[in-house]
């Protein structure tokens, strides 16, 4: 016996609204770039750590 995935019959509807907001700040930017690109490195040293990877070993730089 094979199970299948039930399907979603229903359409799907958009909708969308306009917020009015002022615009970010450049140290609002600046700020949210720097957490973006950390949290970016972060993952990356994870993920070559789970595969034993280290960049940065002493036996890598020799």
């Amino acid at each position: 016996m094979f199970l299948y995935p039930l399907l979603s019959v229903s359409l799907h509807v958009l909708m969308s609204r306009p917020i009015e907001a002022e615009p970010p700040t450049a140290s609002q930017s600046d700020c949210a770039a720097s957490l973006s690109l950390s949290r970016i490195m972060i993952v990356s040293c994870c993920m070559r750590a789970a595969l034993g990877v280290c960049p940065l070993s002493a036996a890598r730089r020799r």
